[in-house]
């Protein structure tokens, strides 16, 4: 590693281009805000959990990691996470 890339700003390799980084982090701030709300209301629910998980919801959170791993690796929406680490 050399001297230069070792004393970059976080953003640097995306700065020439028209990323709505900002925008992105609101978007992403945004449904994070909508998913903690819907954990509360869903904790003051009085449904029990399942004593046993059925082959389907294992199948299905397979499936939704990949789609999540896909999104955070990939999608335009998820690149101010991916800035610090990477240029455009």
């Amino acid at each position: 590693m050399n001297d230069e890339s070792a004393h970059k700003p976080p953003f640097e390799g995306y700065g020439g281009e028209d990323r709505p980084l900002g925008a992105y982090l609101a978007l992403i701030g945004a449904f994070q805000l909508v998913f903690a709300l819907f954990l509360l209301v869903t904790r003051g629910s009085d449904r029990s959990i399942p004593q046993r998980v059925r082959l389907s919801d294992i199948v299905l959170f397979g499936v939704a990691t990949h789609k999540l791993t896909y999104l955070v690796g990939n999608d335009a929406v998820t690149s101010p996470i991916r800035a610090p680490f990477t240029e455009f």
